[in-house]
């Protein structure tokens, strides 16, 4: 079941996008993060043991880019989780 859904926080292409290597070894590298800050999830505890990267906000139509399973992290409002994704590309 899913807890609730949030936006990344801002990025710029153009400054977080970061090439490395070169030639045949050349990468696109970008971090994308959010936030599940203090207060959340309102008052209850809630045992977190997924996340999900996906394209839009909309349940319909959204698309999974990325998954990740670990062990149960309880969150509760009084302290601020944050979840980073390193994509290379």
């Amino acid at each position: 079941n899913e807890v609730f859904r949030k936006e990344l926080k801002t990025f710029d292409i153009g400054k977080d996008l970061i090439e490395t290597g070169d030639g045949e070894s050349k990468k696109c590298k970008i971090m994308l993060s959010v936030d599940l800050d203090f207060g959340e999830p309102g008052g209850q505890e809630v045992g977190l043991t997924e996340a999900g990267l996906f394209n839009s906000e909309d349940k319909e139509t959204a698309i999974m880019y990325n998954r990740v399973v670990f062990p149960v992290i309880t969150k509760s409002d009084k302290f601020k989780l944050t979840l980073v994704w390193e994509i290379l590309f």
